[in-house]
């Protein structure tokens, strides 16, 4: 784990922790573990990286996914890749990221901690959205709030989304 926070902590250090994860990973195939250490330290590096690096950094995240199918751990470390691209993506690219994070929310139903990701993408993807495009994220949002009423991480980011709403109606005059 030390190398996976070593991405985070020491951005002139990430890049080779990441390699010497990957390494590790490479070694030891089917290693749950050393797997979902690899996919931690891929989000950590995910987070100081521009645009083209997130991708690569996302790619590798869901290769991990596919390849660990029942490591619901590194699911939701691609989850969380996803929200962190799609922060920095143009509209179309936040959509691309948000449909597959409502996948992978469809895809574990129930997982608070994924949908809260999906929710996390969604109201990224309203920062970049006309009105209309607002409104579809905030019924989703809604939808997730409804879905997971116990879940205050979630109804904040639908609150979230109201403001961004709010504030784009006020612009149009509605």
């Amino acid at each position: 784990m030390l190398l996976a926070n070593i991405a985070y902590y020491f951005e002139n250090y990430a890049e080779t922790a990441i390699r010497l994860l990957e390494t590790y990973h490479k070694k030891d195939i089917g290693n749950n573990e050393i797997a979902w250490v690899y996919a931690v330290g891929l989000v950590n590096l995910s987070n100081k990286q521009d645009l083209a690096g997130r991708e690569d950094s996302i790619q590798k995240l869901e290769q991990l996914s596919n390849n660990y199918p029942d490591n619901v751990e590194i699911t939701l470390e691609y989850a969380k890749g996803l929200v962190n691209l799609s922060n920095k993506q143009d509209l179309a690219g936040a959509e691309d990221s948000v449909q597959k994070l409502e996948q992978l929310s469809n895809d574990y139903p129930g997982n608070a901690k994924i949908a809260l990701r999906y929710a996390k993408g969604l109201f990224n993807l309203s920062c970049e959205q006309d009105l209309a495009g607002r409104k579809d994220s905030v019924q989703k949002l809604e939808q997730l709030s409804n879905d997971y009423p116990g879940n205050p991480e979630i109804a904040l980011e639908y609150a979230y989304g109201l403001f961004n709403l709010s504030y784009e109606q006020d612009l149009a005059g509605a």
